[in-house]
């Protein structure tokens, strides 16, 4: 904001040098102001006048989160924030709050080249506190700390895309934004919405939620095909899902969330006619071979099946099960699926069973097998041969054979680096529960090393659990009801016996232990993703990230970027400027790997903390900064280790936007216009001053027009020629030289000794749209027998 600022102040003291209100009876100060608990320091001390504390407007408002603007011509200040509007003329005992009218004990006005504002109007109509201490002299505004959740949470369907574009959630903004950093959009499956709370809203992963930057109005957001529901399963037809918008708070509120209610429940479904998704898709151990013949599948048919050929059942090991869809099952091979007829045994019968083959293979191409969990999809096939008319049905419970009856498998196994103390406290584990618990007696942890993963399976976990030599080789875990999250103890061994420790590649497995006096069989989960736990030492991220917008070309030669530095920067190598969207999520990982970025080096000098971005300069989609749209600014402390998991990531700046505005127009000098009349013609000296601000003028024009013309900006514009072209003074702050016009007129209605007028067109280098015509000269009169036409300069 320092351009916008910075502009801004100097018009008002362009303004104030012309228009200087000294106010009456102003007393200085020794007033403190201190605000949400930090004193305000100001380059102009309070003022007291009658019995009010006046302060900065920059200031106050800066302090208070508020956008400021500025109307040079009317001399009235404006902020806005959450809202409200206000809006304060120099000299005026009327304040404008939300275009109503409110009489001020004190007007504005002008000291020191600095406006002065009444800090308690100012803060009370912002929704601030406002406390004057007597005894310290001190007046202590408190902002509103209060923060309330997102409200009025709706789902609909909108498409027929069959994955999360065919969500559209809109919900009420929180009563509290000024307090309120950004929210997350939450997909749960309805199943488990009864024990979705605040507290497992704020451990999910940022890839299983949207994230939605407010904007001052009520949202609607279009989720996206990558879109995943909590669990971090792709959002998919034949599901039914609620919604829940997380309000995520910023340091006002010391960074704490509240959770809104759950939406309707919604369940989406295609409209398609070429063919339907089968249904109710089911998976049962039914044998004890240990391969695909325990394995049988029953669903129920599409309920238009009039363009499906056929359906293909496809057994998915549950580890791919989140990232399995219509894409991928069309991909499978051949031989890596079982055709079912969609007659089934019986034409009239709804429901299809199916019990597979000793030689029936998952997706990947292994046999089906015991001690592996498996999820299966049924894919209807279109009779068009279009593959992509075929639909996909939504995912089975997941299921892992073994001999006897067995008990549910625990899923979505995950582990997470959660320490630094180079043993089993660094490993958080968490997993999905046992869709029946009634069967299980406890839960068994098994950190593997990644090279005996692929062999792991529940003879290898049972054989560790049997032998009096290997109990240290696992962790016990008791189940609770819920979903569960557990770190490891320090003693935590991998099961070859070894203590848990930082650079060794692990798996987790999760077996559910069966109830041995149900005489249930044990059940063994499938791998978590990859891990090796090692130092998280980060370097530090920026404290804060500043952007000045200049509002002149509309692009990123607007837009200046200065960072805080770390006071402690060893190990870093230069920081990374980032611009995005303001309604796009912007991660450490994002950052990590998106190379439209702008450097800062760390050299301890002042000029080596801002940087200035350039007409080309693009977003972190690869777009043109450009106006209309909304932005944050993010900065990535970047290691000279090379090792991006100890970057580290600033986010994010205030909102901004870039905006283009007109430049400026110049005045001109009438006592200096000098017409000189000669046979067959005439010129005229003229003298104007240039703005003080000449940053994105291209050059001048000069029109003689006649005084019967009404002459506009737009009539300026459209002239490509009868215009005397003036180049711009480069130095700033001196007027330009006299001009001599040549008559250049082509309007009709001049006569001889007719009256003429002076207009002078500031032209931008940037856009026609962004021209400044000035006021009219006095009339002058010229003697001569016809103007004449003259050619373009």
């Amino acid at each position: 904001m320092k351009k916008i600022v910075a502009i801004f102040t100097l018009s008002i003291l362009v303004l104030s040098s012309l228009f200087q209100i000294q106010p009456a009876s102003v007393e200085a100060s020794t007033t403190k102001i201190v605000i949400n608990g930090t004193e305000l320091k100001t380059d102009q001390p309070p003022v007291q006048r009658s019995n009010r504390t006046m302060v900065p407007l920059r200031a106050i408002f800066e302090a208070l989160d508020a956008r400021v603007s500025w109307n040079q011509r009317t001399m009235t200040v404006g902020a806005t924030k959450d809202g409200t509007s206000i809006s304060l003329t120099i000299g005026s005992s009327v304040a404008r709050v939300n275009n109503q009218s409110v009489a001020l004990d004190v007007s504005a006005m002008t000291i020191n080249n600095r406006t002065m504002v009444p800090i308690r109007f100012v803060s009370e109509a912002l929704g601030a506190n406002v406390r004057w201490d007597a005894a310290t002299q001190t007046v202590f505004v408190t902002s509103n700390t209060e923060l309330r959740s997102a409200s009025n949470v709706r789902v609909k369907d909108i498409s027929d895309h069959g994955d999360g574009r065919d969500l559209e959630v809109t919900f009420n903004r929180s009563a509290d934004e000024a307090n309120v950093d950004h929210y997350r959009v939450l997909v749960v499956k309805s199943s488990n919405a009864r024990n979705f709370n605040l507290s497992r809203a704020e451990e999910l992963s940022y890839r299983n939620y949207t994230v939605v930057n407010k904007t001052g109005q009520n949202q609607t957001v279009k989720l996206t095909d990558q879109t995943r529901d909590v669990d971090g399963n792709l959002i998919r037809n034949n599901e039914s899902y609620v919604v829940y918008v997380l309000t995520a708070g910023n340091q006002r509120v010391s960074n704490r969330n509240v959770l809104s209610g759950a939406s309707q429940a919604i369940v989406l479904t295609e409209n398609m006619t070429s063919s339907n998704a089968a249904t109710n898709v089911r998976a049962l151990d039914v044998s004890d071979h240990g391969d695909g013949r325990d394995l049988e599948v029953t669903f129920t048919k599409a309920r238009q099946d009039t363009g499906i050929a056929n359906y293909r059942i496809m057994v998915v090991k549950t580890s791919k099960a989140n990232n399995f869809n219509l894409s991928s099952a069309n991909n499978v091979n051949s031989a890596n699926y079982t055709v079912v007829s969609k007659q089934g045994s019986s034409s009239s019968s709804t429901t299809i069973r199916s019990l597979l083959n000793s030689n029936t293979r998952d997706t990947d191409g292994d046999f089906i097998r015991n001690g592996v969990s498996y999820t299966v999809f049924v894919l209807s096939v279109a009779n068009n041969s279009n593959s992509s008319n075929n639909r996909l049905s939504s995912a089975s419970s997941t299921i892992t054979l073994s001999s006897n009856s067995p008990i549910q498998a625990p899923t979505n196994i995950r582990a997470e680096d959660a320490g630094d103390y180079n043993d089993g406290r660094d490993l958080r584990v968490l997993f999905n529960r046992s869709s029946d618990e009634s069967k299980v007696a406890n839960y068994r942890i098994f950190v593997v090393r990644e090279i005996d993963a692929n062999s792991f399976n529940l003879n290898t976990a049972n054989n560790l659990a049997n032998s009096n030599n290997t109990r240290n080789r696992y962790v016990d875990v008791p189940k609770t009801g819920y979903d569960i999250t557990t770190t490891l103890p320090s003693s935590a061994r991998d099961t070859r016996g070894d203590l848990i420790s930082n650079n060794v590649p692990y798996r987790v497995f999760v077996m559910a232990v069966g109830n041995n006096q149900a005489n249930y069989t044990n059940a063994l989960s499938s791998t978590s993703a990859y891990i090796s736990l090692s130092t998280n030492q980060r370097v530090e991220a920026v404290t804060n990230a500043t952007t000045d917008v200049a509002s002149v070309y509309g692009d990123g030669r607007d837009l200046r970027v200065t960072i805080a530095k770390p006071i402690n920067q060893s190990g870093i190598n230069q920081y990374r400027v980032f611009v995005a969207k303001s309604n796009s999520s912007f991660s450490l990982e994002d950052a990590r790997n998106n190379a439209n970025y702008l450097t800062i080096s760390t050299s301890t000098s002042t000029n080596q903390n801002s940087v200035n971005f350039n007409e080309n300069s693009t977003d972190t989609s690869g777009e043109t900064l450009k106006s209309g749209v909304t932005y944050r600014i993010y900065v990535l402390s970047v290691s000279s280790s090379n090792t991006n998991t100890t970057n580290a990531l600033f986010r994010s700046s205030s909102i901004f936007s870039l905006t283009a505005t007109p430049v400026d127009a110049v005045s001109i000098n009438n006592s200096d216009i000098v017409p000189s009349c000669e046979q067959g013609g005439c010129s005229i000296t003229v003298e104007f001053t240039e703005p003080e601000n000449k940053s994105g003028i291209g050059q001048y024009r000069a029109f003689v027009v006649p005084e019967n013309i009404n002459f506009t900006l737009g009539m300026a514009n459209a002239r490509s020629s009868f215009f005397t072209q003036i180049p711009v003074v480069q130095s700033s702050g001196s007027p330009s030289s006299p001009a001599t016009l040549s008559i250049k007129s082509d309007y009709n209605g001049g006569t001889n000794n007719g009256g003429y007028r002076i207009y002078i067109l500031s032209v931008s280098s940037n856009s026609n749209s962004l021209n400044s015509l000035s006021s009219p000269s006095r009339t002058f009169m010229l003697s001569f027998d016809q103007p004449t036409s003259g050619e373009n300069d």
